[in-house]
Parts: C-alpha cells; sequence; structure tokens
C-alpha cells in the first residue's frame, strides 16, 4: 500500500515540475476597454489567468486619427499553449497592441533599465 502512495506522489510531482512553466503577454489597450478586457480573460481562462494592469499617465494619440486615447498597459500570465491562443485572440478581438518580451534567466531583465 505505501508503495503505491509513494508511486503516486513521484508521478504528482513529476508532473507539477511540467507544468510550473508560466507564459505571459504584455501589451497597451484602451483604458475603457479594461473591464471587458477582465471579465473575458476571466470567463475563458477559468480564472486560470491573472491580469495586472496599469493606467499610462501620459494621453497617447491613435497614429491613424489623431485622436488623443487614455490607455493601460496590461500584463496576463498563463499556463499553457491553449490558454496562450485564447489571450492572443482576446488581445487582437479588443484592439490591444501586444508587445514581445524577452525571457531571461535573469530576475528583472525584461524591464528596460534607465
Amino acid at each position: 500500500m505505501a508503495a503505491k502512495r509513494a508511486a503516486a506522489v513521484r508521478f504528482d510531482e513529476e508532473a507539477g515540475k511540467v507544468s510550473r512553466h508560466l507564459s505571459f503577454l504584455c501589451g497597451v489597450i484602451n483604458r475603457s476597454k479594461i473591464p471587458v478586457f477582465e471579465r473575458v480573460l476571466w470567463r475563458a481562462s477559468r480564472g486560470k489567468a491573472l491580469l495586472r494592469h496599469m493606467e499610462i499617465d501620459e494621453v497617447l494619440k491613435d497614429p491613424a486619427t489623431e485622436e488623443e486615447i487614455p490607455k493601460s498597459t496590461f500584463i496576463v500570465y498563463f499556463q499553457g499553449e491553449q490558454l496562450k491562443m485564447r489571450v492572443k485572440k482576446i488581445c487582437e478581438g479588443l484592439g490591444a497592441t501586444t508587445y514581445r518580451a524577452r525571457r531571461t534567466g535573469k530576475r528583472g531583465n525584461t524591464r528596460r533599465r534607465r
């Protein structure tokens, strides 16, 4: 009986090691779309995606219309390729601009230093 439990624990530990990889997507979105973005992400991921956002202090101009638009920056943390595709489609559908961030082994190297 104890051998079966030990085998199950090792299996769970191995599965945990594989599934601990988190991915993220960052970008900029119109500030008025943040509540919709939160709800759609929550429903599409069934609560498994984490969204953090922050308002950009200066008002940015839309290059096409020259209108001033208040925007927010965001980062979404998620796990798995299927959820990655869902998050990308949601961002695309809401008109968010996404950016690639370098992923390095050192903590904090994804941000630009001043």
